[in-house]
């Protein structure tokens, strides 16, 4: 193998996309309405501010609305969408609300 000076031996991934749709449901392709199979993936996420300023453990956690949260996930053959395919299945993101 040849290294060049300066190249990254591991591509990072997946990259963040500008337009991703709001959804719950990532297994359908917006653009076709194909669906990826697999088994389904629930996730429960929770974000937090957390303030502990003097860092003694008693600080307060209080919940962000309106916080983006966008999920990527790889199909069931552990394959992640190229970031700059037009297609959108496994990708999108979620707003969070008051809790």
């Amino acid at each position: 193998m040849v290294e060049v000076e300066d190249t990254p031996q591991q591509i990072e991934g997946p990259y963040f996309v500008d337009d991703m749709p709001n959804r719950s449901d990532i297994r359908i392709d917006t653009s076709d309405r194909s669906v990826q199979e697999g088994t389904p993936l629930r996730l429960t996420l929770r974000v937090h501010d957390v303030n502990d300023s003097d860092r003694d453990g008693t600080g307060s956690c209080t919940p962000v609305k309106d916080a983006k949260v966008d999920i990527w996930h790889s199909n069931s053959q552990g394959y992640i969408l190229d970031f700059s395919s037009e297609n959108d299945f496994l990708r999108g993101n979620q707003m969070t609300d008051d809790n």
